[in-house]
């Protein structure tokens, strides 16, 4: 099984837990433009399903549910629920390395479950120098399977091209990570903006190392959307610059390798040109009122996503 699949009981467990935080925020941002069809607390019914725990006994439809064995609940339309855009980079450097493509995987899942659960819609966008792939506004069951037939292709594609990559490698430079190529090597977020519906939310996914951190793409897609939250997904060994000695440099987005060699000067400088990408890229999205949480492979996906929620 691929190691980004998330077994369905673990995602309702963390939709149950996630699903008020977006409840929230719904109520407070999302306008006249809202979807209607989300369950809530309305006056308008929308349909039953079997009863879940932590479900408000007093929506339990006890007439329907003496008929079979299961307790059932009544839902009704909410006002307040609404239409989400998950974008998710898959440029050349989401697949450097074996752990932040799977984790990016991850988080889209989780995430688009969760929405879907609270009853809003959801699309897709996996874009690199432009969108690549796109599943519509849709909101139920088949949505998320039809989201998921989607990552898993591009989760596969990566697989494949990892195998490639790992073959071409130079054994004399042991230390260079593979280069699996998910798409073009540019991230062009700044494509996604046309497909994005006026008083949307958007959900960006991804690294953010293009030379201005996609900055001017977050601005484009706030003046535009409803919401804009971001969430950066770094490997690990990205951040681990050799102290010293000889290394094989590769451009994680182009693929293009350099000799090199380092000292302690070389390596002060590197972890502080990435200090002030960082600081950069979080001032940009502070001014935007974009909430923006950055975080290493060796988290977790249900901590990423539950510190964002609750920012």
């Amino acid at each position: 099984m691929n190691a980004a699949v998330i077994q369905e009981a673990a995602l309702r467990r963390f939709a149950r837990l996630a699903a008020p935080l977006l409840q929230g925020a719904a109520a407070r941002s999302y306008g006249p433009r809202a979807a209607r069809n989300r369950p809530g607390h309305g006056l308008e019914f929308l349909d039953t399903r079997v009863y879940e725990p932590g479900d408000d006994v007093r929506m339990i439809d006890w007439r329907q549910s003496a008929r079979g064995r299961h307790l059932v609940v009544r839902r009704y339309r909410d006002e307040t629920a609404a239409d989400w855009f998950l974008c998710l980079d898959c440029s050349g450097s989401m697949g450097w390395g074996a752990r932040k493509w799977p984790l990016a995987l991850q988080l889209a899942t989780a995430l688009s479950y969760t929405l879907l659960y609270a009853g809003h819609r959801v699309a897709l966008l996996l874009f690199s120098d432009r969108v690549r792939d796109v599943v519509r506004l849709g909101r139920g069951p088949q949505q998320f399977a039809q989201v998921m037939r989607t990552l898993l292709q591009g989760a596969a594609s990566v697989g494949a091209a990892s195998v490639g990559a790992e073959s071409r490698r130079d054994p004399a430079h042991r230390g260079k990570m593979p280069l699996p190529r998910l798409g073009h090597p540019t991230s062009n977020l700044g494509a996604c903006c046309p497909l994005i519906a006026q008083n949307g939310n958007v959900f960006v996914i991804g690294d953010f190392l293009e030379p201005d951190g996609m900055r001017s793409d977050l601005r484009a897609l706030r003046a535009r959307a409803a919401t804009v939250s971001a969430v950066q997904v770094l490997d690990v060994d990205e951040l681990r610059v050799p102290a010293s000695g000889p290394a094989a440099l590769q451009d994680v987005e182009s693929g293009e390798v350099r000799q090199v060699s380092l000292s302690s000067s070389t390596a002060a400088a590197a972890a502080a040109a990435l200090r002030d990408h960082q600081a950069a890229l979080q001032a940009n999205c502070l001014d935007l009122g974009i909430p923006f949480t950055t975080r290493r492979t060796d988290a977790d996906w249900q901590s990423i996503l539950l510190e964002h929620l609750r920012h």
